[in-house]
């Protein structure tokens, strides 16, 4: 299946496919960039990224900003959510990490889908893991609007936990925040270390072409 008729398989929210889709292109971008002397998994980098956040909507706050759920509606994606919460449960990742495996995906993406978590950032950040790097770096640039510097995205997403989820965000930003944070730019250092650009070169503009490309890709 290509990545769009997964997406279609699965009722991704039109939101969250624009996310997983950029998301990968940033990170698909990266690895052209990527000195040839570094290796690094493209394929496996494509498809960790393209389906990182498929139990997403098991979080999803549908009380806020109602209109971006047209034409659907909320009620539709709630019925889509009650649907994901009777076959996968209620955490949002371990259902990511089951769809992956229905989709046939390795042990090698799904180690990839792990280390994505902004939590991991200090393991990732000490690791010599380039593939993993770039798959969590991208995801740190990629904000609902598109993409963002990285420090515009942690903040965004710093807002936007303390809404949805409070308790996490209460735990992150009182004990571990910074040190996160430390080691994500740190990451992005790393990272363009081994490349001929500069963190401000990833754009909307930038990634644009990848995006029709990676929607008829073939992910398994």
């Amino acid at each position: 299946m290509t990545i769009s008729e997964i997406y279609q398989k699965y009722r991704i929210l039109p939101g969250l496919q624009d996310h997983q889709l950029q998301v990968t292109a940033v990170a698909q971008y990266l690895c052209d960039q990527t000195n040839i002397s570094v290796k690094v998994e493209t394929d496996n980098i494509v498809k960790a990224c393209a389906i990182h956040d498929m139990g997403n909507i098991l979080k999803f706050n549908f009380s806020l900003m109602p209109e971006r759920y047209e034409p659907e509606g909320v009620a539709y994606w709630l019925s889509i959510r009650d649907e994901y919460q009777k076959r996968y449960g209620q955490d949002e990742h371990t259902a990511t990490v089951t769809i992956a495996r229905e989709l046939g995906m390795s042990d090698r993406v799904i180690e990839l889908i792990d280390g994505i978590s902004f939590s991991n950032a200090v393991t990732v950040c000490n690791s010599e893991d380039f593939t993993q790097k770039i798959c969590t770096y991208a995801d740190k640039r990629v904000a609902p609007t598109g993409v963002v510097s990285l420090a515009e995205r942690l903040e965004e997403g710093r807002k936007r936990y303390a809404v949805n989820k409070p308790n996490v965000a209460a735990k992150y930003y009182a004990n571990d925040y910074e040190n996160l944070v430390k080691h994500i730019e740190k990451i992005e250092e790393d990272i363009f270390l081994q490349m001929g650009i500069v963190p401000e070169s990833i754009n909307n503009e930038a990634i644009a072409s990848y995006i029709n490309v990676l929607k008829s890709t073939e992910l398994n």
